[in-house]
């Protein structure tokens, strides 16, 4: 042979665990958005705490973060809940699931395209609470959850098998024909995973930057005309602590990217000369209306959009 080709959508992956050492020729994501052969992505950092409610029928309220440091992860958490009695409340998956859907199924109608959502849950209880919860949220949608058998919880191999593939046919000309709107699952929704209508991936935990998530995250890469890869993820996860907000999430896949820039230090890199805004000069008028909020629980979603941003600086200049 002249030469041999090798293609790899992760060919960095942990521990040099690569099949083909490292890459001669580099598409980066923005590169391949660009090129028109993968959907735009748009990373939301939400704010919100979970409510669990003890074995005295108390509320104990947990960031992620706190929730993960305690219990740990999958089956390390599922044990520790069994341990103590734990159960999740019902009130904890808004707005970090019900924003995301909304927006998928006002997407649905705008494009007319049968597009779904994956959440990754914390362990197999959690996916299944969650499960519940967006049926009873959304009774339009089909909603299904899978997770590895761990003692009392989980599903049979068969049964996960059959649900992914009805969330995500193998054959190709039942594409846009799956059984399933919203998948949630504790790491089966992955790399493998031949998705191409998901729009929506919510990170129901404290999500770290690594291959898993990112592949995660690929689920919504399949170019679709019209519609954007939205990643949802809580305010705690590295995702957000990084400021991966915005199309910056794009960058998260690139192993150099991921890293803090050598000269000024940030994640990602600020030493870009930052382009005028013709906006930067507004100023809040002298009389301001008189705002009543009666009540409110969503604290924060963060995309890193523009006019956001430009409100934060009115009112950190402002008086």
């Amino acid at each position: 042979h002249a030469f041999r080709l090798a293609m790899s959508a992760t060919p960095n992956r942990k521990d040099d665990d690569g099949a083909f050492g490292d890459p001669d020729v580099i598409v980066t994501y923005e590169e391949a958005r660009k090129e028109g052969a993968v959907k735009p992505l748009i990373g939301h950092s939400y704010t919100y705490r979970i409510d669990t409610i003890s074995a005295e029928g108390d509320i104990v309220s947990y960031t992620t973060t706190e929730l993960k440091d305690e219990f740990g992860d999958g089956a390390d958490m599922e044990k520790k809940g069994i341990e103590r009695n734990m159960r999740w409340s019902p009130h904890y998956i808004s707005p970090l699931v019900s924003v995301p859907i909304e927006r998928m199924v006002r997407n649905q109608l705008n494009t007319g395209l049968p597009l779904q959502a994956v959440i990754g849950a914390m362990c197999v209880s959690h996916a299944e609470q969650v499960c519940k919860q967006v049926k009873a949220m959304f009774p339009e949608l089909r909603v299904e959850w899978v997770g590895t058998k761990n003692g009392d919880h989980g599903r049979e191999p068969e049964i996960n098998k059959q649900l992914i593939e009805q969330f995500a046919p193998a054959q190709r000309d039942m594409r846009g024909k799956h059984e399933i709107d919203v998948l949630v699952h504790v790491g089966m929704a992955g790399e493998g995973l031949d998705s191409i209508y998901v729009s929506e991936v919510i990170h129901l935990n404290a999500a770290s930057l690594n291959n898993s998530n990112n592949q995660e995250n690929g689920r919504a890469a399949r170019y679709l005309d019209g519609v954007v890869g939205n990643i949802n993820f809580d305010s705690c996860s590295d995702y957000a602590r990084k400021n991966f907000l915005g199309p910056h999430i794009e960058q998260a896949f690139s192993e150099e990217m991921a890293k803090p820039c050598g000269l000024c230090g940030k994640l990602p890199c600020e030493c870009k000369p930052r382009e005028p805004n013709n906006d930067d000069d507004l100023r809040l008028p002298d009389e301001l209306p008189t705002v009543l909020i009666g009540d409110m629980e969503l604290i924060k979603i963060d995309s890193n959009e523009p006019e956001v941003k430009r409100t934060q600086r009115m009112f950190a200049t402002d008086k």
